[in-house]
């Protein structure tokens, strides 16, 4: 929800978010959505492996983190 609206151009606003999510928006999207499967799939490598899967899960999260980070953030 909070990527809705295209917030280049709004007075005041500070903002680490690239113009690139607006202008590749549905890159930005396949990317969030990612991240949600890999959230997903984390939490059903929690509750199956719990302490054992925990450095897996975290990789599931943070590799598509970093991709939109990397992509889209600005530093």
């Amino acid at each position: 929800e909070m990527f809705e609206t295209d917030t280049r151009g709004h007075p005041g606003l500070e903002t680490r978010a690239s113009n690139l999510i607006w202008d590749g928006k549905d890159n930005f999207l396949k990317i969030a959505a990612m991240l949600e499967e890999g959230a997903n799939r984390a939490v059903e490598i929690l509750q199956t492996q719990e302490e054992a899967g925990l450095r897996q899960a975290a990789d599931e999260i943070t590799r598509n983190c970093s991709a939109c980070h990397d992509t889209y953030r600005l530093p």
